[in-house]
């Protein structure tokens, strides 16, 4: 059997069926559950757990792959540098999932057992990488897991159903990041956006979980090459619907990432 699917025996149940909730079990190439839900594994290594499959027209294979580009370029260094850090003072090791991987770059640097995104495309991408990852596609407002399946999670530039977390990951461990209000600046005066503060996420944050704690990691990324300004542009969520080809980012010398950095404590 294929190690991209022999990875998904688990010893103990972590992936619940999206319809009934009940445990999924490995079996040949197929997670099922005790109702007879059945779920194929891929053999290029994720499974699809959604209830209603459905494709996003801005989060494509080619927005993974540019995001992906550029997390190779070192786009994201800063960020990744505090995030093993972090995890390595506050995950308290076991089972860790990230929740909305997207592309997975940081799920893979981190180590984590599992990813899983909404978008079917943002998994396959991440698969195609190989290891011993868990990549699941699969809502966020209704994760495919089992109760208490996690010792901590991951939650980057991702939307957070702090219920689901609790359910998941009780008295676990929350780890997410906000964009900063610095994030993407470049692009945002290219296309004529005003900077954002995301408060109200921070805030919410703070009254779901218990704080711990909480930085910020910035870098600005020189950009050399055409290539390199066009995955800028189609990468970001900031472009979507507005990136012309007449819009202004051919133009980009730099690319500043800024991200906050919450660490909190889930009831």
């Amino acid at each position: 059997m294929r190690p991209s699917i022999s990875k998904f025996q688990t010893d103990a149940p972590f992936f619940g069926c999206p319809f009934c909730s009940a445990a999924l079990t490995f079996a040949q190439a197929s997670l099922s559950c005790a109702n007879g839900h059945t779920f194929d594994i891929s053999r290029k290594g994720y499974v699809d757990l959604r209830k209603r499959p459905s494709e996003s027209s801005h989060y494509t294979d080619a927005f993974f792959n540019a995001r992906l580009r550029m997390m190779h370029r070192g786009m994201y260094s800063d960020l990744v540098d505090r995030l093993s850090e972090v995890a390595q003072h506050y995950g308290p090791g076991g089972t860790s999932v990230d929740v909305g991987c997207g592309d997975g770059f940081i799920t893979r640097a981190l180590g984590m057992t599992a990813g899983i995104d909404i978008s079917l495309e943002g998994i396959r991408v991440a698969a195609r990488g190989g290891g011993s990852v868990l990549w699941a596609c699969g809502d966020g407002a209704h994760l495919p897991l089992v109760d208490a399946a996690a010792a901590y999670l991951l939650n980057v530039f991702a939307p957070s159903e702090y219920s689901e977390f609790s359910r998941v990951c009780p008295q676990g461990v929350l780890i997410k990041v906000v964009p900063g209000e610095h994030h993407m600046q470049e692009l945002r005066k290219a296309i004529g956006l005003p900077q954002e503060t995301h408060s109200e996420a921070i805030a919410l944050f703070k009254e779901k979980t218990t704080l711990l704690y909480q930085c910020d990691a910035i870098q600005t990324t020189v950009l050399d090459s055409e290539e390199e300004r066009r995955d800028v542009a189609q990468m970001s969520p900031v472009g979507f619907d507005r990136v012309a080809a007449d819009s202004g980012w051919e133009d980009l010398e730099n690319i500043t990432t800024h991200s906050r950095i919450l660490v909190g404590r889930l009831p």
